[in-house]
């Protein structure tokens, strides 16, 4: 097998019954745990949605102290009494807008809830990048065994090749035999470099979002059948409507809002100003301490603010109600996909091992002159497409399988979900 064929397919689990997780065996066609969680914890796009974690705690810091600080002010004029003496005063103020009571109390949860949202959001985006890796995992063992498949079937339509020219030298078999078998092995070479392409490109596919795999071992030539997926359906369901963070998300989104629209609300009533100053009299013989305190008027602006709050916090209502109806119909389907992908497998391997054993009986009337070159290139063109079909099916059903695992969040969930 050429280095390329080496560099196809990548590390197998081989000892996925020591790696069990909550809902049963570590998928076995899946990278180690282990090795996964650093590989995206390292991801280029998953360090930069981390900064979600910061910009939520920033936010909330923010929020919590208040859209308001002290000022201080120094204000110097100079006066000319009637009789032409010059005096130079000065006046030093210190003033704050001060947010009325419960107001201060809201603003701290929102905070607490923008500060929950980033943190949603990052472990949200970590969950889209599991969902990346497996659907690029699997595209690339796809296109690798498919390379692997037809680099077996190039080496058997060689063989067959060189065993017509035989028989034709010999004069044992017509010219024509060897030239259907001259361009049936034509044939195959070209459909085997464009698998082992679409191989390498799918390989790079894995590198572009998650540099830190190992991409460089073999495919292997038996692959482990597909686990059963076990369970009630609406078990399932339920597994992965509680534990998903798109849901978690829109939740504390939505609560932010509305803690938002009743925070504008409270702003109906305007925040005060309340300031000290501090100055001497012109000739420096009183000092002058002076309290102002000053409250906005108006309302329009205000009420404004309000309905365009409620209009959010409605909106974010929706966003919710739509995220969880949209999670429980794609968990549906997932669960389908799961189990309808394990009996497709079931029946085209099957048809696989039928067609092999077609291919081999004409293989062997061919030998013995009962058929001819054309039936023998028809049977193994059947045979190669019925096991093409099994190896695509079977790795589907192991795909959708550990889609459904990650959904539920038994694999790879980040540190914090199992405190």
């Amino acid at each position: 097998m050429s280095v390329t064929h080496k560099a196809l397919l990548t590390l197998f689990a081989c000892c996925a019954a020591s790696q069990a997780s909550a809902g049963g065996v570590y998928p076995p066609l899946l990278p180690p745990e282990k090795t996964v969680i650093e590989v995206m914890a390292a991801a280029p796009e998953l360090v930069a949605a981390r900064e979600q974690v910061a910009e939520g705690v920033a936010l909330g810091r923010k929020r919590r102290a208040g859209p308001y600080e002290w000022e201080a002010a120094v204000v110097t004029q100079s006066r000319k009494d009637p009789a032409g003496a010059s005096f130079r005063e000065q006046e030093y103020e210190l003033q704050r807008r001060f947010r009325i009571p419960g107001k201060g109390s809201l603003d701290r949860r929102i905070g607490a809830k923008t500060r929950e949202a980033g943190e949603l959001a990052y472990a949200d985006s970590w969950h889209e990048a599991g969902r990346v890796l497996v659907a690029s995992w699997f595209d690339w063992q796809r296109a690798a065994q498919s390379a692997l498949l037809w680099q077996q079937q190039a080496d058997a339509a060689r063989s067959q090749f060189e065993a017509v020219t035989k028989r034709v030298t010999v004069g044992d078999a017509p010219r024509l035999d060897r030239d259907q078998a001259e361009a049936e092995f034509g044939r195959v070479i070209a459909l085997q470099m464009e698998a082992t392409r679409q191989a390498e490109a799918a390989r790079l596919a894995v590198l572009e979002h998650f540099p830190g795999l190992d991409t460089a071992q073999a495919p292997l030539s038996v692959l482990p059948d597909p686990p059963r997926l076990e369970g009630a359906d609406e078990v399932w369901i339920k597994r992965i409507v509680d534990e998903n963070h798109e849901i978690e998300l829109a939740q504390a989104r939505a609560a932010e809002a509305q803690l938002a629209s009743e925070r504008a609300g409270r702003d109906r009533l305007g925040d005060p100003t309340v300031g000290l100053a501090y100055s001497k009299s012109f000739d420096g013989n009183i000092d002058l301490l002076r309290l102002r305190i000053a409250m906005p008027i108006g309302f329009v602006g205000r009420d404004a603010e309000v309905a365009l709050a409620r209009s959010a916090a409605t909106r974010a209502n929706s966003a919710l109600t739509q995220a969880h109806a949209s999670v429980e119909s794609a968990a549906r389907t997932d669960l389908l996909n799961a189990r309808s992908s394990w009996l497709q497998w079931e029946r085209l391997a099957n048809v696989a091992r039928l067609s092999q054993a077609a291919a081999d009986g004409v293989a062997r009337a061919y030998a013995v002159g009962e058929v001819g070159i054309a039936e023998v290139l028809a049977a193994r063109r059947q045979a190669q497409d019925s096991q093409l079909q099994s190896v695509t099916a079977l790795l589907t059903a192991h795909e959708t399988y550990s889609r459904l695992r990650l959904d539920a969040h038994e694999i790879w969930a980040l540190e914090e979900e199992h405190h």
